[in-house]
């Protein structure tokens, strides 16, 4: 048996030059092989929009990146590959860095505790103008604000 269908006139494949016309969509047949979209560089819900409406199914994976976040920076197969509906397409997701302690705070590096960013920062109590004022630090880089007149490693003593 075969599972083609002839759907020439009467049952039986004619010899106009136009060959037979085949359907092989029956449970027998599998489906034709579909052209992966290309969506690297797309927000990932387009991109999983567009792979999903191709037939496939979408593997979601995420990684640090430069590029803004939620954007697709790699898939595989690559775009323009011919697969059939329901393989699995796997997309990278760009995400941010994680936040460090270190340079990303909203504190002036070389004071601990955390001095937020000012004009200027004097010792409470002392004889400056401010506008930010602040109580003992410990000074353990540079001293933008000159809180450590002694320089021992200690402002505001």
């Amino acid at each position: 048996m075969s599972a083609c269908t002839d759907t020439g006139s009467g049952g039986a494949a004619t010899g106009s030059g136009g060959g037979e016309s085949v359907n092989e969509s029956g449970p027998s047949g599998p489906p034709p092989d579909v052209t992966i979209p290309d969506v690297v560089g797309k927000r990932f819900s387009r991109a999983r929009g567009a792979l999903r409406d191709a037939g496939f199914s979408v593997y979601v994976t995420r990684k640090v990146s430069t590029k803004p976040e939620g954007t697709v920076i790699s898939q595989r197969p690559t775009a323009d590959f011919s697969a059939r509906p329901g393989r699995t397409v796997t997309i990278v997701v760009a995400k941010p860095a994680p936040e460090t302690s270190g340079g990303t705070s909203n504190c002036t590096p070389g004071y601990s505790p955390c001095l937020p960013p000012a004009s200027d920062y004097d010792c409470s109590g002392g004889s400056g103008d401010g506008p930010a004022y602040t109580g003992f630090v410990r000074v353990t880089g540079s001293d933008p604000y000159g809180l450590d007149a002694d320089n021992d490693g200690y402002g505001c003593e």
